[in-house]
């Protein structure tokens, strides 16, 4: 997801426009990928080829791309009520339900 983020989100990279000496972002893909080429060329020839796939990460989804190539087996929805499940924790939703379920008794007489 790298060289594609440096490729399509380098407006997204900061920290180093308002620097002299350093790399701009429009820049830092080229001398990247010139790097890797002199140290780890397979590496580069396989994260080009990964990169050009889409990404990896659903979170960095295009809207042109139509969401990631690889699909993702839980939703951010079913991550999130799995860790509450997981730590113990409640949901808005559990709150709820319990506060109505003592809202129920009291209003029986319970």
């Amino acid at each position: 997801d790298v060289l594609r983020f440096l490729k399509t989100r380098n407006q997204q990279i900061s920290g180093c426009r308002d620097r002299a000496d350093a790399i701009q972002p429009d820049k830092i893909l080229d001398k990247l990928k010139e790097r890797l080429q002199e140290k780890y060329p397979d590496l580069l020839k396989k994260a080009q080829h990964v990169a050009e796939e889409g990404w990896q990460c659903a979170a960095w989804a295009d809207i042109e791309d139509n969401g990631p190539k690889k699909k993702t087996k839980t939703s951010v929805l079913e991550r999130a009520r799995m860790f509450s499940e997981n730590t113990g924790s409640s949901t808005l939703s559990e709150e709820k339900k319990d506060g109505d379920e003592a809202l129920n008794r009291q209003g029986n007489g319970g």
